[in-house]
């Protein structure tokens, strides 16, 4: 099951970070031509990223390059990432990647994500703290060989 999750984990980030990819570089006249307004509009939802941005990169693809992005598709494909979000396991997802839920979800499918988000949420900050122990026992070690070295190099 933890192996399952995992699995799950690592798809969900990396479809992440090519979406933040295209958020972050902004659009080029290429990205505008091959930007598949469906796919974005559920990436979007799912990640739940602020809509807005889609509207800037419609803006600059019409003024820079007189390419139109489809706002129909991705409003569709945004409700469909809405769908899949929205469950146990969109839930889990987005509460093992880190991000804070924005109160996306519909009343009606709410309780059945917050379950999903609260146990990914643990499982994430589990990790956190396992990694910030990790660091602080690594920066122990270092100031006590650090100290050890300081002792030695007296002695001589």
């Amino acid at each position: 099951m933890y192996i399952k999750h995992l699995f799950q984990f690592l798809i969900f980030a990396m479809l992440s970070s090519s979406l933040v990819g295209c958020i972050s570089f902004g659009m080029t006249e290429k990205k505008c031509q091959e930007l598949n307004a469906y796919e974005y509009g559920n990436k979007t939802a799912l990640h739940e990223i602020d809509e807005n941005i889609f509207n800037k990169h419609k803006k600059r693809c019409t003024q820079k390059y007189q390419i139109t992005l489809n706002q129909i598709n991705y409003d569709k494909g945004y409700k469909q990432g809405i769908k899949e979000l929205c469950t146990h396991q969109g839930g889990y997802n987005l509460g093992l990647s880190g991000t804070v839920y924005r109160k996306t979800c519909s009343k009606k499918s709410e309780p059945e994500f917050l379950t999903g988000y609260k146990d990914g949420r643990i499982e994430h900050l589990e990790k956190e703290v396992a990694n910030w122990k990790a660091k602080v026992r690594s920066a122990r070690l270092s100031g006590a060989l650090t100290a050890i070295q300081s002792q030695s190099k007296r002695r001589k």
